[in-house]
């Protein structure tokens, strides 16, 4: 060895400066150091020589790098040189000031990157360690920075996360941010750069739909269908906030409409009766996910009859058939899909003496009077 030797050094990563405990150390030659190392040596020229004594305990192997606390943070290397006397036991014979630990401190910044990336599954709870952060001496903990809600191993680097998951979580990437912190021991207290995990968050399966029925009276106004209280849906929850997707009606018979994630209204027809309809529909999941199709059968109970118009009074002559003496109409639900016929009939004849009527033409809506022989009645009947 021979000029200045530097018994408490700069290292690769660090400078020396993030020990906490005093040791021994070893020579290596200069050739030896890596970038992080050599980086470090201009701003401490007085501590250059042709060999550099590296604390090999808390900063070697020297090739493959050492603690990097002090990156950005010119306080943890203020109280690395508060603990253990850095500059003064090098050939700088002071303690470093704040132009040398600034320097020093952003040097290592542009080093190493303070963002590292992993990821967790929908709803899952996964341990994250933060890298670049080594604690015992200077650093004694890890204080929560930033971010959502995490728990922090204690002694250690390590963090736990949940991600919240259920039917109002996404997808958006998280930010985990702590600092490292020191604290006692008679120096200065100091906190690290803010170091992050950046977590994206892997979306979940769809949700799971399954072909289903239901069975509702028949009504104009809307009435509520929940495809999860009848057990349509499954797995995943339905993502807060979406809304069912909802196909066609077969047959196109009465009006569906999307209220919720897995909510929908049917209202019938006012004038056409379908007693079965099919609607293909999907689901979304939290992070956009969509369902496969599957198909809810609407059963719709009969409709009240419909209502027969009165007419008249009509006047005959009493002693002849009166054809075509009347069409009847009626209001209400009429028709059907699949269509039927719907005729009128005779629910009873005028009383005895005073004639018959009969029904003819389209659904029997054609009325024909006949009186009766010896054709003598006059006046008012009905049928």
């Amino acid at each position: 060895m021979h000029g200045n030797q530097v018994s408490r050094n700069l290292n690769a990563g660090d400078a020396g400066f993030l020990s906490g405990r005093k040791i021994g150390c070893r020579p290596f030659a200069i050739g030896a150091l890596p970038i992080a190392f050599l980086a470090m040596l201009s701003f401490f020229p007085a501590a250059v020589s042709a060999s550099v004594v590296i604390c090999q305990e808390c900063h070697s192997p020297a090739t493959t790098g050492g603690r990097v606390n002090a990156a950005g943070s010119a306080a943890v290397i203020e109280r690395a040189d508060q603990l253990n006397s850095m500059g003064l036991a090098s050939s700088l014979g002071r303690a470093f000031n704040g132009t040398e630990r600034s320097n020093a401190a952003a040097t290592l910044n542009g080093l190493i990157s303070q963002t590292q990336s992993d990821s967790i599954n929908y709803g899952a709870t996964k341990n994250f360690t933060f890298n670049n952060l080594e604690l015992g001496g200077v650093i004694d903990n890890l204080v929560y920075s930033s971010g959502p809600a995490i728990a922090i191993t204690p002694g250690s680097t390590t963090v736990s996360y949940t991600h919240s998951g259920g039917a109002g979580g996404n997808c958006s990437t998280q930010f985990l941010r702590v600092v490292g912190r020191g604290t006692g021991s008679g120096a200065v207290s100091a906190d690290t750069s803010v170091r992050t995990i950046q977590v994206s968050v892997n979306a979940p399966g769809a949700p799971t739909v399954s072909n289903d029925s239901i069975t509702i009276g028949y009504s104009t106004s809307a009435q509520s269908i929940d495809l999860s209280s009848i057990g349509a849906i499954s797995g995943t929850p339905p993502g807060t906030g979406t809304t069912v997707l909802l196909s066609t009606l077969s047959p196109n018979v009465g009006t569906r409409t999307a209220t919720g994630p897995d909510t929908l209204t049917y209202a019938s027809s006012g004038t056409t009766y379908a007693p079965t309809l099919t609607l293909p529909y999907q689901v979304t999941g939290p992070c956009s996910t969509v369902s496969a199709s599957a198909t809810l059968t609407i059963n719709v109970n009969p409709p009240p009859a419909p209502v027969v118009a009165a007419v008249g009074p009509i006047v005959v002559a009493a002693a002849t058939p009166t054809a075509n003496v009347t069409t009847l109409t009626s209001t209400g639900v009429v028709l059907s899909n699949p269509s039927g016929t719907y005729n009128f009939a005779i629910a009873s004849q005028p009383p005895p003496g005073q004639g018959t009527v009969s029904l003819s033409g389209a659904n029997n809506s054609i009325v024909t009077y006949t009186p009766d022989a010896p054709f003598t009645f006059t006046g008012s009947t009905s049928f």
